[in-house]
Order: C-alpha cells, then sequence, then structure tokens
C-alpha cells in the first residue's frame, strides 16, 4: 500500500522584528493537538512558499541589512519552532523559496538610474524583453535603466544568508541555495516518500519597479534530466514557487503562466 504524504504549505509570513510570534507558534501546537484529536496525519513536509520577512524601505544600506537581518531573525526562530514541533527539529522537511518581499529593494534602487531621453520608443519596445535592464515606474511616470548588473544579482544576498544559516546543520539532502540564484531551480529528493520537490525561484528580474512573477524557462530546462529520471523513478514531482498564477486587471504581480505547461511535460504534478 502507497504511504500517505501530507504537506503543510504556508506563505506570506512578512515577519517584522517588533512582532512576537511565540502567539503564532501557540496557535500550531493547538492545530497539532487537532491533528492528533480526529486522525489527521501529521505533516510529513511543510512548504514555506515566499515573503518570509516584510523587507526595508531604507535607502541607507547599513540601515537596511540591520532591519532585514533581524526580521529574518524573527522568522527562522517561527520556522525552527515548527520545525521542532512536527519533525523533532529536523529541518530537512521544511522546504523554503523566496518571494518579492525577499527581494532587497536597497539594492535594486542603487542599481538603477533614471533615463533622461527625447526618443522614449526605443525603451517601451525593451521594456516587454524578458531580459530587459529598463523599468517603467508608475511613480514618477519614468523610464529607469539598471546600470550596475553586477550588484543588481545582490539583492538575493540576505536571503541567501539566511537560507543557508538555517540549514547550515542539514547534512542531507544538501542545502546550500543555487549559485544563479533567480535563474536556477533546486531539487529537493525524498527517496524514502517517493516525493521530490522542484524548488523555483519566480522572481527572477523582479526588483521595486518590476514585481511580476516569472520563472526562467532555464531553470526549468536545465533540470529536465534529473526531472524525468525522477519521474520514471516513480517519484511525485512537486514544484514550489511564490506567485500566484493570475491576477486581476490592475495587478502585475503574478506569474507567467506559460512555464507551467512545460512543468507538465517535464512530470511535475503538483
Amino acid at each position: 500500500m502507497a504511504r500517505k504524504i501530507t504537506i503543510l504549505h504556508i506563505s506570506d509570513h512578512h515577519r517584522i522584528t517588533e512582532v512576537n510570534v511565540d502567539c503564532l507558534s501557540a496557535s500550531f501546537n493547538v492545530e497539532k493537538e487537532y491533528y492528533r484529536a480526529n486522525n489527521i496525519p501529521m505533516p510529513s513536509f511543510i512548504v514555506v512558499s515566499g515573503d518570509i520577512i516584510q523587507g526595508s524601505k531604507e535607502d541607507d544600506a547599513s540601515i537596511a541589512q540591520e532591519e532585514i537581518r533581524s526580521q529574518y531573525e524573527v522568522a527562522a526562530k517561527f520556522l525552527a519552532g515548527l520545525c521542532d514541533l512536527f519533525f523533532g527539529g529536523d529541518r530537512s522537511r521544511m522546504i523554503i523559496v523566496p518571494g518579492n518581499h525577499d527581494v532587497s529593494q536597497y539594492v535594486t534602487r542603487g542599481c538603477m538610474s533614471k533615463i533622461d531621453a527625447d526618443d522614449y520608443e526605443p525603451f517601451v519596445d525593451s521594456l516587454w524583453n524578458d531580459d530587459s535592464n529598463i523599468r517603467w515606474s508608475w511613480k514618477d511616470l519614468s523610464f529607469y535603466q539598471i546600470n550596475d548588473t553586477i550588484r543588481y544579482k545582490d539583492r538575493f544576498n540576505d536571503f541567501i544568508s539566511f537560507y543557508n544559516s538555517f540549514y547550515q546543520d542539514v547534512k542531507w539532502p544538501d542545502r546550500k541555495y543555487p549559485a544563479l540564484v533567480d535563474a536556477e531551480a533546486d531539487i529537493i529528493d525524498f527517496k524514502e516518500e517517493g516525493v521530490t520537490f522542484v524548488c523555483f525561484n519566480s522572481c527572477y528580474q523582479l526588483d521595486h519597479l518590476q514585481q511580476r512573477g516569472y520563472i526562467s524557462f532555464n531553470a526549468l530546462s536545465n533540470l529536465s534530466t534529473k526531472l524525468l529520471a525522477k519521474k520514471r523513478q516513480g517519484r511525485l514531482l512537486v514544484a514550489v514557487w511564490h506567485h500566484h498564477t493570475q491576477g486581476l486587471p490592475k495587478e502585475t504581480n503574478y506569474l507567467n503562466y506559460r512555464i507551467l505547461d512545460n512543468m507538465t511535460k517535464y512530470g511535475i504534478e503538483i
């Protein structure tokens, strides 16, 4: 008989330093007792799908970094508590991906400059390219350009520091965030349970002026051989990312849906 797999899915914590998470942690103790009393299986895994923190709007890098670091400390305490509660402290069973609030805006703001030009047509045309370095600001009705592409990649550094620290004692599966932070996915495989999590960063090219959800097609295609192999081995493939798959007409912060079809082609079922 196949073993049942249960997943506790939580998202959008938006942790800030000033909030005490003890009451939130206590509520999960109540939930655990409810599960036990009603013969509901305890979670096999916990999926945390982004927006771990609220983030900082400070322009000063040192102030913003300290604020973000403190927020991640609060979040780590809460998430570690969940691992203690459900897994006896085993953090390997918690799956974490970043969300748009995990992108450090003080970095992206410092990478851009306003465009001052007589002809804006070329910028309009390139705005919609997948890898465009042009951004549009509705706040001041201006085009901006990313002029420091090297530093732009550092916008995930605060999240990566949190992630690698949180999993530093996990020996298997080894947890280090991928080197290509917004264009590389990660596979976390659990052979005994027959499940493989495919962890995507849906914040490709995302910053304070561009909030769309986007998963790099390379992030999926580069894993194609591994995914098909896991599928042949009988694994249940579960994709994890942050953004919604649809939004209202005035919204832009949802996923480019085209990648979903490709996911099914590589055997991803959930």
